[in-house]
């Protein structure tokens, strides 16, 4: 079924979009083909994470996970004065850029939370418009946005990346001192990496999607029991007897 429901989405995303539109020859100057070997190891990094209210204070509980030739957690408890989604995305960073590996992969992009980091950020569903607006080449970069405004840029991507091979990107652009681009693997996927990695580099570890984002995003629920102690263990902590509610 899992296999089944993934011919679907690449279908959709890759045949799909095709019908709609006719990509400039010109654009495809910007694929390149992946001809990397050997499929680099990795850790991947997910976290997962509630804000809770304990006496006044709003308190984030966070859990993050690295998934690798070995799996490593960490447990962050602290007091938040302002938008808990950043801190726990700015932690969630850290904690990947302290594990000591060739490549550390997180989920989601990297930008606007940091503009320079060592790891790299893979997101499915990126929102925003990264790519096209920084390509190089200015004819390029107008007939790429002209067709996002109408198909969207994952769309574009996907056009031109369509007949090369599995783990095949566009050519990267700057993003603060990052590198953007778009792979194609079951999905097309966005990737921001470090500007000292070439994509050639990384193209192999792209050309399926990396299953151990997939686990490490399992592994770092915030499940009900968990929150249960946590919360007695924190009202302690500051001064707040829990509720009978808290212990049921």
């Amino acid at each position: 079924m899992r296999q089944l429901l993934s011919e679907i989405l690449r279908l959709a995303e890759l045949e799909i979009p095709a019908k709609r539109a006719d990509i400039p020859d010109e654009l495809k100057r910007l694929v390149v083909w992946c001809n990397g070997d050997e499929r680099p190891d990795y850790y991947a990094v997910d976290s997962g994470y509630v804000l809770r209210r304990i006496g006044n204070s709003d308190v984030l509980v966070q859990i993050m996970v690295a998934v690798g030739r070995d799996i490593r957690k960490k447990f962050v408890v602290t007091k938040v004065s302002e938008n808990p989604h950043l801190v726990a995305r700015i932690n969630e960073i850290n904690f990947a850029e302290s594990i000591k590996s060739q490549f550390v992969l997180v989920d989601g992009p990297l930008t606007p939370y940091v503009h320079d980091a060592g790891v790299i950020g893979v997101s499915k569903d990126p929102r925003l418009v990264r790519y096209g607006p920084r390509i190089r080449d200015a004819e390029l970069r107008d007939v790429f946005v002209h067709l996002v405004k109408t198909l969207g840029e994952r769309d574009v991507a996907a056009l031109l990346l369509r007949d090369a091979p599995p783990g095949s990107f566009l050519e990267p652009v700057k993003i603060g001192g990052l590198m953007g681009t778009y792979f194609k693997s079951e999905w097309v996927l966005y990737v921001e990496f470090p500007e000292n990695i070439p994509g050639d580099l990384l193209c192999p570890l792209f050309r399926k999607y990396p299953i151990r984002l997939r686990t490490a995003h399992h592994l770092a629920r915030v499940n009900r029991e968990f929150l249960k102690t946590l919360r007695t263990v924190a009202s302690s902590i500051l001064g707040t007897p829990p509720q009978i509610r808290d212990l049921l």
